[in-house]
């Protein structure tokens, strides 16, 4: 059996997959008898794709989706670019906003007093000021 699996071609391997995916979908779909709002058929959401693509709700809905994704994309950008120019230039808003945001003030370390914070180097701070606990 396992040179048989050997020497079938790699280019039949993912169809013969979704093949079998596909009777054991249906397969539980008998065997179970549940309603098909909850499992529906590979038929039936076959025929329910098909009938989308055709009325062309598909492509309406996924423009629609496309849309939100990309505003929504703009609009954190956005924000985030004005915050972080507020954050910069204001040190009330800084000392206001940094608890929240998981920084120290000035962006400084609270050990060594480091401008990066040492982010991303995965190194942890050794120094520790008077203050740290």
């Amino acid at each position: 059996m396992k040179q048989r699996l050997e020497r079938l071609p790699a280019v039949w391997l993912a169809p013969v997959s979704i093949l079998v995916a596909i009777a054991a979908w249906q397969a539980l779909v008998v065997i179970w008898r549940q309603p098909a709002f909850i499992l529906p058929g590979p038929l039936l959401v076959c025929s329910g794709f098909l009938r989308a693509l055709a009325d062309g709700s598909l492509l309406r809905h996924t423009l629609y989706t496309l849309e939100e994704v990309l505003s929504a994309c703009c609009w954190g950008a956005g924000l985030a670019t004005v915050l972080g120019y507020l954050l910069a230039k204001s040190r009330l808003l800084e000392r206001l906003l940094s608890p929240y945001l998981g920084r120290q003030p000035g962006g400084a370390c609270g050990g060594c007093g480091s401008v990066d914070g040492h982010s991303g180097s995965g190194r942890v701070c050794s120094q520790r000021s008077s203050s740290a606990p």
